[in-house]
């Protein structure tokens, strides 16, 4: 068995390989995503889009092939906070990631065992400061 100077002198390349991997991964999922425009959009997701974005300014529109099965995604911003709507090629909205302010989002009921305190210190310390809430509809074809 090494001793544990050496176990800890492996940590710096250990970290590096950890980093360059998933620098890897990040570059291969955002070179598959495609900015398009929006008459390229199928007449169901442009139909989604447009109950959607109802009130907001429309940054951008992507189109994304993951196994096989594609996504549009609609980048928007909804008074002054930023939200993304993930649509199937059916018109059906597969998720929804929008800017709240952390003031805005429920926490669950305080239990004895439960970790809310935890959360509670960790949570930012202004009600302005914003987190991002998701919601994702499982895709079934």
């Amino acid at each position: 068995m090494p001793p544990i100077s050496e176990k800890i002198s492996r940590l710096p390349q250990a970290a590096a390989m950890i980093l360059f991997v998933s620098l890897c991964a990040v570059t291969v999922a955002a070179a598959s995503e495609k900015k398009i425009p929006r008459s390229a959009l199928p007449p169901a997701v442009e139909k989604t889009v447009q109950q959607q974005a109802q009130g907001a300014t429309i940054r951008e529109f992507t189109s994304e092939t993951e196994n096989g099965k594609t996504e549009y995604e609609v980048e928007m911003t909804v008074n002054g906070h930023s939200k993304d709507v993930s649509i199937a090629p059916d018109g059906t909205v597969l998720e929804v990631e929008e800017a709240v302010s952390f003031n805005s989002l429920r926490l669950p009921p305080k239990a004895p065992s439960s970790p809310a305190p935890t959360v509670q210190k960790s949570a930012p310390s202004s009600p302005s400061q914003r987190t991002v809430k998701s919601s994702r509809t499982k895709r079934t074809s």
